[in-house]
């Protein structure tokens, strides 16, 4: 079902629809998307029901709002610049910075995996986010093959799939489930990236690379 955006045109508009938003956030995190209830969204944006729909269509509409911005943010938070001299300090970099944000949002995700399962279209955004993280380290790792960093036999998109989906299963488990793992992200960046280091890189210019 598309959605047309939320009416936003004046200041007060603008208020209305981020306050909204950011409740609806609160709520879905606190309750889950079925328990949570467009009075419960409105009444944390201090704004009556019938606001809440001069807005956003029903429950679902400011759900795929919320969930987008999410998207966004995350995208934001673990973009770093690719350092040519300094390739596995990028990396690692940018893997603490995922892991963190998962571990801080960690509910956030919950929600996107569980509601994804029922919902087509909530699915297709979670896969559209993964495939622009695994683009994100196909053109690092391409750019990387260029410098003679990376052995020419790996095809950049098949290990950018793989060591994405490697970073992405154990945030899962240990920040989604709350298993017993090692949860502190600078530990875990550190090994993600000694495993890029010996699996993927030719050559590195040593080990001071993969410290921050």
């Amino acid at each position: 079902m598309e959605y047309a955006d939320p009416v936003e045109k004046t200041p007060k508009a603008q208020r209305a629809v981020a306050a909204l938003l950011q409740s609806a956030r609160e709520v879905f995190e606190r309750r889950g998307y079925l328990d949570a209830r467009v009075s419960d969204i409105a009444e944390g944006a201090n704004l009556s029901s019938g606001a809440f729909y001069r807005y956003f269509t029903d429950k679902r509409h400011i759900m795929f709002n919320v969930l987008r911005q999410f998207i966004s943010e995350s995208n934001d938070y673990v973009r770093v610049r690719f350092t040519e001299d300094e390739p596995l300090r990028s990396i690692r970099l940018s893997t603490e910075r995922y892991l963190e944000f998962y571990a801080q949002h960690s509910n956030m995700h919950r929600l996107l995996l569980q509601v994804g399962k029922v919902d087509e279209e909530v699915e297709l955004l979670r896969v559209e986010a993964t495939e622009h993280w695994h683009s994100r380290i196909s053109r690092m790792l391409t750019r990387a093959r260029e410098l003679g960093l990376v052995d020419e036999a790996f095809d950049p998109d098949i290990a950018a799939t793989l060591l994405g989906a490697m970073c992405e299963t154990y945030a899962y488990l240990a920040y989604g489930m709350g298993r017993d793992m090692e949860k502190d992200p600078k530990v875990v960046a550190d090994h993600i990236t000694r495993l890029w280091e010996s699996g993927v890189f030719s050559r590195t210019g040593g080990k001071g690379e993969v410290a921050r």
